[in-house]
């Protein structure tokens, strides 16, 4: 009876132990399931985010490239000429070199008037149908004046384009729009299809209006689930479907699980799907990104380790010794799946630093359409500029001080030398690293009391100069008028952050060795040793938000007219150029130290050359016994330089063609002291010019002309090739004092 009583309860532990067990291998199952679709979920959600951002980016670009278009003072000078004289041949030309330019994403371009006429229109890749220009409706996007997504559009049955605005404002006045039409059906094959799945489910794109205007199956593109709802509300079936389609409407992501829509049972059957979607914005634009897969494709992993759960469950009702073992195992999976968890949130990291490189490479392309555009502005001063000074510098020495005209032509002259260093404030957004060419070792003391002594000159009664300099005897690779300039701006900068009320401003400097250098300084050149300099007021300080963008060329926070926001852009490029570095401390009423590093060299036995040896006397082969060459971009430069050189006595041959310039070097090599060769000729490098005078064994020093002189260059001057570079626009005794030294 006792052993019956006792196999009874045994029996009953055991069944006890049986249903425990089994109801934890069912709940560990279904953990597994839930596990397995939430990941799933967080995949699609990470897929239709980034399919969202590249369309967001892809669309904002092509906005931004068209706003930079459209603002170009050439297109509101086309403008305005086409009102006023219906002339549109330059608009023309700036809207087709901008299509021959763009990365092929609009198929059409439409230029309105004001009217909302059409102006002039392209299409660079035509549709195979021709798009019903009513559908665009030209007028309500040109009444709304806005720049950014403007309709979505049908171009045939299951086929949508999208039209880009953006208006065109001069001033206030409204005086047009551009119109670019671009093909969906493209959008989706770049952006969307190319998205890796791994050949589960699929994705959707559909606009504000809740229209699927992408879609891998044609027939569903210009379905509306949102116009369809009441019909659908009254069955349970799409219960969870509807609320996917308010979820869509109430936030810019999330995820559902619902039961197959009406118009995909066509297609793919009555099934349980997973979706996630991501909104992508525009302006006032907002489009869903949805990423949708079958139930039964999220979970094939759980059937294929389907027989591993159901031999456990055996081995634990057959075995109670294999308890153990089985515990084990679900110990080991409950591991591998948080491994998952931990790899999904990794993952979901790597998209957000991928994003914000993104946002880094947007910045950058910015910055590099500013420098293009300083380029280009600098380029063309540099050539009005060089026969300018050039002339009146051979006026200056014509005239005599008493002369009637020796007044006017030194202020030509020093007007000239004010455009010079004006175009040279715009050449750090060209050239990343600054010009190495005019660098050499400047003693810091030297740049820091002749500053001082500008900046006393300067300041007004009400701010006190503290100067705090040591005698550091420290020599920098670099150069002193950009030193120069630095130190005047943020001095400048200053003395007006304690206007009207005034306050003291401090100008310090000293050596530390490079174990006193921080993180925080940044990238600095290599040094045993640095400078630093500190310049610090009493001011009135700066926020954050402020202090954020203080470097980034444009951004002023003084009144319109009273400031370009290019000082601290150009102090930040020429420290960074002399391999150095700049840092603020400030706050808001504390006023603000700008602090700044610069690696200090390393002093030679026989010291620095403080100047450099003097020049013999014009000429060892007689008056008028040297002969140059001349190869000018243009003819004014070419007059200048024949002039200058005959007035010292030099027989000169000054030439713009390339051709006729070489046919004259290959005829007589031998009859020319010296080459002066223009990097900017027609059609035609001054490098590859030099080269080729080489290869003609020609011996006599070569000198470049160049405003903004690149790699090939330095290497060819590196290469002996070139002798010399010389910056546009230029001194001409400079450059004549150059070609004698050479020559010595």
């Amino acid at each position: 009876m006792i052993k019956k009583i006792g196999d009874t309860v045994i029996a009953g532990v055991a069944a006890v132990l049986i249903l425990v067990l089994a109801y934890a291998l069912y709940t560990v199952y279904n953990t597994y399931v839930t596990t397995v679709i939430e990941q799933q979920q967080q995949q699609l959600l990470n897929i239709s985010r980034s399919v969202s951002t590249s369309m967001d980016l892809s669309i904002s670009e092509q906005l931004t490239d068209i706003t930079i278009l459209t603002g170009t003072p050439g297109f509101s000078d086309s403008m305005r000429k086409y009102y006023q004289t219906g002339d549109m041949n330059g608009l023309q030309e700036y809207l087709l070199a901008y299509m021959s330019g763009q990365r092929h994403e609009l198929s059409d371009v439409y230029l309105i008037d004001r009217n909302c006429k059409v102006i002039f229109k392209h299409g660079q890749y035509p549709f195979h149908t021709k798009i019903d220009e009513a559908k665009l409706n030209f007028r309500r996007l040109a009444d709304r004046g806005l720049t950014g997504i403007g309709s979505v559009f049908e171009i045939e049955p299951h086929h949508f384009g999208m039209t880009l605005i953006n208006s065109i404002y001069i001033g206030d006045s409204y005086m047009g729009a551009v119109i670019g039409i671009v093909d969906l059906r493209n959008i989706y094959e770049q952006y969307v299809a190319p998205v890796d799945r791994q050949g589960k489910g699929y994705l959707m794109v559909e606009d504000q209006a809740g229209n699927i205007i992408m879609h891998p199956q044609s027939q569903m593109i210009g379905v509306n689930y949102w116009q369809e709802r009441k019909a659908l509300s009254g069955s349970p079936a799409y219960r969870a479907f509807l609320g996917l389609l308010d979820q869509e409407q109430a936030c810019e992501e999330g995820t559902a699980l619902y039961r197959t829509g009406p118009r995909e049972r066509s297609t793919s059957g009555d099934q349980d799907e997973i979706a996630a979607f991501s909104h992508m914005n525009v302006g006032d634009t907002s489009w869903c990104v949805l990423a949708v897969m079958p139930r039964r494709d999220a979970m094939e992993p759980v059937e294929q380790n389907l027989s591993r759960f159901g031999f456990l469950a055996m081995a634990v009702f057959l075995l109670f010794a294999l308890c153990t073992t089985a515990i084990y195992r679900l110990q080991k999976k409950h591991q591998k799946l948080e491994m998952k968890a931990q790899y999904l949130k990794d993952l979901n990291t790597t998209l957000e630093e991928l994003s914000e490189s993104r946002e880094q490479i947007r910045h950058y392309q910015k910055l590099q359409s500013v420098g293009a555009l300083a380029g280009g502005v600098a380029h063309e001063f540099n050539n009005l500029l060089t026969p300018i000074l050039g002339y009146s510098e051979l006026l200056l020495r014509r005239l005599r001080e008493k002369d009637e005209s020796y007044g006017d032509v030194e202020q030509i002259h020093e007007a000239g030398l004010r455009a010079k260093e004006i175009v040279e404030q715009l050449l750090p957004f060209y050239r990343r690293e600054n010009d190495t060419t005019a660098y050499a070792p400047v003693s810091l003391d030297a740049v820091l009391t002749d500053a001082v002594k500008m900046v006393r000159v300067i300041l007004p009664g009400t701010v006190v100069l503290q100067e705090r300099l040591q005698k550091t005897g420290a020599m920098v690779f670099g150069n002193a008028t950009q030193l120069n300039q630095v130190l005047l701006n943020l001095c400048s900068n200053a003395s007006q952050a304690m206007e009207p009320d005034g306050g003291t401003l401090t100008v310090a400097n000293e050596i530390i060795p490079v174990d006193c250098v921080s993180s925080a300084d940044g990238n600095l050149r290599g040094s045993d040793c640095y400078a630093r300099v500190t310049i610090a007021d009493t001011g009135c300080g700066m926020s954050e938000e402020v202090l954020k963008r203080i470097f980034e060329p444009f951004f002023t926070t003084k009144e319109i007219g009273k400031g370009t926001g290019l000082g601290l852009s150009v102090v930040h490029n020429i420290i960074s150029g002399h391999g150095g570095s700049i840092r603020v401390k400030t706050a808001v009423g504390a006023g603000s130290m700008f602090i700044l590093l610069l690696p200090v060299m390393d002093r030679p036995a026989g010291g620095f050359d403080e100047e450099p040896p003097s020049l013999p006397p014009v000429g060892d082969k007689g008056h008028g016994t040297r002969s140059i060459l001349a190869l000018c971009g243009e003819r004014k430069a070419a007059g200048l330089l024949k002039k200058g050189f005959e007035r010292n006595g030099w027989k000169v041959d000054a030439r713009t063609d390339p051709q006729e310039a070489m046919r004259l070097l290959k005829e007589t090599t031998d009859s020319y002291d010296a080459l002066i060769v223009d990097d900017s000729l027609s059609g035609y490098r001054g490098t590859a010019f030099a080269e080729q005078a080489r290869l003609l064994q020609f011996a006599g020093p070569i000198v470049l002309t160049a405003g903004m002189p690149d790699r090939e260059v330095f290497l060819m001057k590196k290469r002996k090739i070139l002798d010399d570079v010389v910056l546009k626009p230029f001194d001409f005794s400079d450059l004549y004092e150059r070609i004698l030294r050479l020559l010595e």
